[in-house]
């Protein structure tokens, strides 16, 4: 079994887990056939957010200390973890479509961006997977949004002649 459907036998089995909590917990019990959301966000008492479950349309951007920052993400479905401070700590993402898949599981450091990844990207030429680990990533999350947005800025793809060959 490849790495990928590792990932997601785990993230139906995240799913399907937090799915039953919901369903058995609180004062209340309901009981449902099929319950169809966009997103699902679980939150303290307090309302800190600490766990969002989201289709691809309603994904969240980053979260710091319970505030969301300006839009930096390419759209693809997932979960996300939260600590109690409202900060993003990682999470699992997927996408695919037109022979192209990606999946990726990280766990971020504290106020860190990504300091764990393990993933794997299926393409038509090609197949990557990965582990990436650092003792400590370089960037707080804040740096690394920001720098995420001036290479955005500063990205000129070259302009192409007909037939394939650049100028």
């Amino acid at each position: 079994m490849n790495s990928n459907r590792y990932l997601a036998v785990y993230a139906a089995l995240l799913t399907l887990a937090f799915g039953t909590l919901l369903l058995t917990s609180g004062a209340t019990k309901t009981t449902l056939d099929v319950l169809d959301v966009q997103r699902i966000n679980v939150r303290e008492p307090d309302g800190t957010i600490r766990y969002v479950i989201s289709n691809s349309a309603q994904v969240p951007n980053g979260i710091v200390d319970g505030k969301e920052l300006p839009k930096h993400r390419e759209a693809y479905a997932g979960s996300f973890f939260y600590n109690e401070e409202g900060t993003e700590l990682g999470g699992l993402r997927y996408s695919g479509k037109n022979g192209e898949q990606s999946t990726t599981f990280t766990l971020d450091g504290y106020n860190r961006n990504e300091t764990l990844m393990l993933g794997t990207r299926y393409g038509q030429e090609d197949t990557v997977n990965y582990l990436t680990m650092m003792d400590a990533s370089p960037a707080t999350i804040q740096q690394a949004v920001a720098d995420d947005e001036r290479m955005k800025k500063s990205f000129r793809p070259k302009p192409t002649l007909l037939g394939g060959k650049s100028r």
